[in-house]
């Protein structure tokens, strides 16, 4: 009972761990998708401000929408700078995280308007939240910007078909072996893989038996709690006996495999987070 319960809230534990992991770090502000710092001491220019962020792994801020753009409404005391400039063509403003024109914009009333044909850097209001273009050589305070992770890895189209090795009427066991699927994530939070099984694992047909199967999982966990798994089957089998298939064996889906995947899964994660 006691290895049970111990068992029990050292899952509990990983869960809450996964969870929190990419959550906003101390002394940034959560909203929506994204993770603030308001640097409220320190004044700086344009590029300055942007090398700075850019230092914390961020951006300056990029407003997306009319929620997020009165979510920074009074953030700070001061104006302070966004992360959209026409540096590279005049009245072209791109945000500087993808080189994208801006589709949402809330220019102040005559803005913009290049006063002396030197206001190339977008400065946002403070008290009413509005936009406005100017020098980029004046020292601003500043908004840096996170984007929290919610896209799970992705193992594209490299997860293993499911395999039937054919062994001699002579033979009890085979070492198998495969390809391991290979993981895509966000540049900012690397997963994490655990599987149930390795490429070289010996499969044995029990005495008595035509056939043994084994339901390989790999999972990958990025630092912010997204999950991906790749399933296969592999079976060996005697000549004459049918191969099992996803569709004539309903896995995962079929009640053996879930719960059969469900404990390789959890133990998975539990070994390899703690």
């Amino acid at each position: 009972m006691q290895t049970f319960r111990a068992q029990v809230i050292l899952f509990i534990c990983c869960i809450i761990k996964l969870d929190t992991v990419c959550s906003c770090e101390k002394g940034w502000e959560s909203f929506d998708s994204s993770c603030y710092k308001f640097v409220e001491t320190s004044k700086a220019n344009w590029e300055d401000a942007h090398t700075e962020c850019l230092s914390m792994n961020s951006n300056l801020v990029i407003v997306r929408n009319q929620e997020e753009n009165e979510f920074l409404c009074n953030k700070l005391k001061s104006n302070f700078w966004l992360g959209l400039t026409d540096m590279k063509k005049e009245n072209h403003f791109i945000w500087v995280d993808s080189d994208e024109c801006s589709n949402f914009s809330h220019f102040a009333s005559e803005e913009p308007n290049n006063v002396n044909c030197s206001e190339n850097c977008i400065e946002y209001y403070y008290s009413s939240g509005k936009w406005n273009d100017f020098r980029c050589d004046e020292k601003r305070l500043y908004v840096c910007e996170k984007y929290q992770d919610k896209t799970p890895p992705s193992y594209g189209s490299s997860c293993p078909e499911d395999m039937h090795l054919l062994l001699s009427s002579t033979t009890r066991s085979a070492s198998v072996s495969w390809m391991p699927p290979t993981w895509n994530d966000d540049s900012v939070c690397y997963p994490t893989v655990n599987s149930s099984h390795f490429p070289g694992q010996v499969i044995a047909i029990p005495d008595g038996d035509l056939s043994a199967f084994i339901n390989v999982t790999y999972t990958a966990n990025d630092k912010a709690g997204n999950s991906e798994t790749c399933y296969f089957r592999v079976t060996v089998s005697y000549p004459g006996y049918p191969s099992l298939t996803p569709g004539s064996s309903g896995y995962p889906g079929s009640s053996g495999y879930r719960g059969l995947t469900t404990g390789i899964f959890f133990v998975g994660i539990i070994v390899g987070v703690f």
